[in-house]
């Protein structure tokens, strides 16, 4: 009979025992292995399943995320024309104001002018009365200006103001000098000479 290479080891007196645990150990280890190879392959069809997944669902994140920057664009665009016919329209208004204020402003100033005039007019009357006094006042200004200029006191922003209302009086005084010489009839002249005493 045909015994085994097991079976002639026990007979010789083999250490081998029967069932060889070296073959039993072998069928295990390939077991093992092709276990752990069905469940690599299952987990690699569940890690490629769940990457088609998330790139499904990425698509459709990029798809939402273009579709609102699309309508964010829309929204711009339509914001960018809306301003802008708020600022044509506040342009327009303060135009509008504007010309109200130069309008206010002539009528103003026209109002103003004409109170002036009367002032004037008013002033030319107390300067006939008082034409005299304002020639020493004059005279008085001239010569203070003309110390202030030999004494270099102040700066000469204060010099030029002093000049400045000093040429404001001469012009004053003409003014007023050829107002009253025009209002005055031939009968009517008076002229009043200072006397200097040496």
């Amino acid at each position: 009979m045909a015994e085994t290479y097991e079976e002639r080891e026990m007979a010789a007196g083999g250490s081998r025992p029967v069932p060889d645990p070296t073959v039993l150990t072998s069928r295990a280890v390939d077991a093992l292995r092709k276990e752990q190879t069905d469940i690599k392959a299952v987990e690699l069809a569940a890690i490629r399943k769940e990457i088609r997944s998330l790139a499904k669902l990425t698509n459709e994140q990029f798809k939402s995320v273009a579709a609102q920057l699309e309508v964010a664009e829309k929204l711009r665009l339509e914001q960018k024309v809306d301003t802008k016919t708020a600022v044509d329209a506040a342009l327009a208004a303060q135009k509008e104001q504007a010309t109200q204020q130069t309008q206010t402003f002539e009528a103003q100033t026209n109002k103003t002018e004409k109170g002036f005039s009367e002032q004037i007019k008013g002033m030319d009357a107390a300067m006939k009365t008082a034409g005299a006094a304002q020639d020493v006042r004059h005279n008085d200004l001239k010569d203070r200006v003309t110390r202030i200029e030999e004494r270099k006191i102040g700066a000469q922003t204060a010099v030029a103001a002093g000049a400045t209302v000093l040429v404001a009086l001469v012009s004053l005084f003409t003014f007023l000098a050829i107002n009253d010489s025009k209002t005055r009839t031939p009968d009517s002249v008076v002229v009043e000479v200072p006397t200097e005493t040496p």
